[in-house]
């Protein structure tokens, strides 16, 4: 995802080490019995998280916005002279609006193939 939006080969290094440094210990009674190392993900409650979600996000608004301009999907008007409504994203809660078209439900799918490949989500 970093790649795709163009971030440095620097910066790239910096965010991965910081998301696969990640690691905990077990307790048991009290006395740690365990450490667990993770390879993946973004730790709650910590103050860097938001920021690596939000740009993670980035990718899939930037996925719908390009097949907005070019016309493959056509979200939902709420007045003849407002701009459409393709998604509408909060926390970890995502809603597409489209017509309800066989061509835009493919739409949707590719973009979300596409983003899931680029992200590693699912």
């Amino acid at each position: 995802m970093l790649v795709k939006l163009e971030f440095s080969e620097k910066w790239i290094g910096i965010i991965m080490d910081y998301v696969t440094s990640v690691s905990y210990f077990v307790l048991i009674n009290g006395e740690k019995t365990g450490f667990i190392k993770l390879s993946r993900g973004l730790r709650q409650g910590d103050l860097l998280s938001p920021y690596l979600f939000i740009i993670r996000t980035e990718g899939l608004i930037a996925l719908i916005r390009d097949a907005c301009l070019k016309g493959t999907i056509q979200g939902i008007r709420l007045g003849s002279l407002l701009e459409p409504i393709t998604h509408l994203i909060f926390t970890d809660d995502t809603l597409l609006f489209g017509e309800a078209t066989p061509e835009e439900a493919l739409s949707f799918e590719g973009i979300l193939e596409q983003y899931e490949e680029w992200s590693g989500q699912k």
